[in-house]
């Protein structure tokens, strides 16, 4: 199933636009930041910020389009494929332990240079994915082909009801981010925080999934240009379905704060779906839905989508509650 949470939540790629944006997510607080106000001149970043950061959570665009456009997407994807792996560490570890008691630890190494070490927790010593089980992975400039990542993430199986990965199961995993970083000659970037990813599948196609976070941050330099984002009070859903004409479609809701210093100081804006996104299988984008983006004084900018490729910005500025400004821009532009 984690395979399937990786491919749905996220080819992982929470703030995939980041990069081809010019930045990334920060350590900086909503609580003492101010709210943006929405207008002509911020719309651009208020609109690839919280595109990125908060859709860019389950979007599979660059899995979809067999392109990294954001280096960060390659933290994301490593953190991923780890909880894709973690019922295969936690047999690995207790079959081959360096350490005593429940707590196992083994070193791999990566594909293009560097390593990482595993350490393995198995709460009830089943020798397989179960409630209470936790793993700590830290890297060391472990190149797996999207450049050297150092850092660390820990792992920790909240509930489980179920075979892990089987149909029907329920989990319910937290994921911690603690200084991942990666750093290349055009890109430097790292992530902090924690989400929770929690699934329930019921068949191939159908499954639904949650993320939550109270707190993630994002600090990225690309093209010199240094940009800090910060997600609190996150909640998003992803429902699953199959359908006849695009094999499947998924439905997405998102709600939240993002602060980020793109604002000409760090500034925040606050986030919802009053209309459902949906995505059909072979898109990379929603085909259709509104992501409703507010600021300062009532001010407002409406992200609908046209197509799977055009997004329509309305902005109202003034928040009298008319729309005075209007252009469309591509996905692409976003995310």
């Amino acid at each position: 199933m984690m395979q399937n949470f990786r491919k749905l939540a996220l080819g992982l790629y929470v703030a995939a636009g980041l990069v081809a944006c010019g930045g990334g997510g920060g350590g900086s607080s909503t609580a003492a930041a101010s709210f943006a106000a929405l207008d002509s001149s911020s719309q651009t970043v208020a609109s690839q910020d919280v595109a990125s950061t908060a859709l860019g959570l389950f979007s599979n665009a660059q899995v979809a389009l067999g392109a990294v456009n954001s280096n960060e997407y390659s933290l994301y994807k490593t953190a991923f494929a780890q909880l894709d792996l973690l019922p295969e560490y936690v047999s690995d570890a207790r079959a081959n332990p360096v350490a005593t008691g429940a707590v196992a630890t083994r070193s791999y190494d990566c594909s293009y240079g560097g390593t990482f070490g595993v350490a393995v927790t198995d709460a009830d010593n089943s020798s397989s994915a179960s409630a209470g089980d936790s793993l700590t992975i830290t890297f060391f400039n472990c190149n797996q082909g999207q450049g050297p990542v150092s850092g660390g993430l820990s792992f920790r199986i909240d509930t489980l009801n179920g075979v892990y990965g089987a149909i029907p199961s329920k989990v319910s995993v937290t994921m911690e981010f603690g200084n991942l970083g990666v750093s290349t000659a055009a890109y430097s970037g790292s992530i902090n925080g924690a989400i929770t990813v929690s699934g329930a599948k019921t068949g191939l196609i159908v499954q639904t999934q949650s993320i939550t976070t109270s707190a993630l941050s994002v600090t990225a330099t690309y093209g010199g240009v240094t940009r800090s984002r910060a997600l609190t009070s996150f909640n998003a859903t992803e429902s699953r379905t199959s359908d006849e004409s695009a094999t499947y479609l998924s439905r997405y809701t998102l709600n939240g704060t993002l602060t980020s210093s793109g604002f000409g100081g760090t500034k925040a804006v606050s986030f919802q779906t009053p209309i459902l996104l949906v995505r059909r299988a072979a898109d990379a984008y929603p085909y259709t839905g509104t992501l409703e983006i507010s600021g300062a004084n009532k001010s407002t900018l409406r992200m609908t989508a046209d197509s799977s490729s055009l997004v329509r910005l309305n902005l109202d500025a003034d928040g009298d509650g008319i729309y005075e400004g209007t252009k469309t821009v591509t996905w692409t532009s976003l995310l």
